[in-house]
């Protein structure tokens, strides 16, 4: 048994050894951990969100949406002036002595010129619009009505629409509404005989009356 002076040195060499060897292991595993390769990050694909809308129906794209009042940027009310300021018109357009459109003070410009008509109020100080027609095919609202729907398609976009009335020559209407604004409907049928299939013949917007749904053939 270990006594004295040599027992206490002997004790304190032992508890070095501990408190080093406890350092060591420390160290040791340290190193293990160090030596371990990281895992690499997977990459990622940012996800990209596209937003998607209804493409607009054929013909109602701008400029010709027709509307109570309007057709695009042409609007019943306008003068000459402000009419060719939207790039639609041409001016003072002479078709010549022997056809009866004379001088046209407003004309929509090719290819518009096939399917719409514009009257003005040439009888009076301030020449205006008074009446936009649309005859063929084309230009539609914004709900895709147009020249060719038909009369229960007209009744389903609109639920404000006014009933069917006389319009002339075996023929009837019926009219949007928005304040002074209208938007008529032509059918080749009486109210009495119109069906759901009847279709649209033609179409007119006006302000401030009613529009009469007809045309004089020049």
């Amino acid at each position: 048994m270990l006594t004295g002076w040599n027992a206490k040195h002997t004790l304190a060499a032992i508890a070095m050894l501990l408190v080093f060897g406890l350092v060591l292991a420390f160290v040791l595993n340290r190193n293990g951990d160090d030596d371990t390769p990281e895992a690499t990050p997977t990459p990622t694909t940012p996800t990209t969100t596209t937003a998607t809308t209804d493409a607009p129906a054929p013909g109602t794209e701008e400029p010709f949406v027709v509307a109570p009042g309007r057709v695009g940027a042409a609007k019943v009310g306008m003068t000459i002036s402000e009419a060719a300021s939207t790039g639609l018109f041409n001016t003072n357009v002479d078709h010549g002595a022997d056809d009866c459109r004379g001088v046209a003070p407003l004309e929509w410009k090719p290819p518009a010129g096939a399917g719409l008509d514009v009257f003005v109020n040439d009888s009076v100080t301030i020449v205006t619009i008074v009446s936009i027609g649309i005859s063929k095919d084309g230009p539609r609202t914004a709900k895709g009505i147009g020249v060719g729907s038909t009369l229960a398609e007209v009744r389903s976009a609109y639920a404000d629409l006014t009933p069917l009335e006389e319009a002339g020559f075996g023929q009837s209407g019926n009219y949007v509404v928005d304040g002074d604004r209208y938007l008529g409907f032509l059918f080749n049928e009486n109210e009495s005989d119109a069906s759901d299939s009847s279709k649209v013949v033609f179409m007119e917007v006006t302000k401030g009356h009613k529009p009469e749904l007809i045309r004089d053939g020049c």
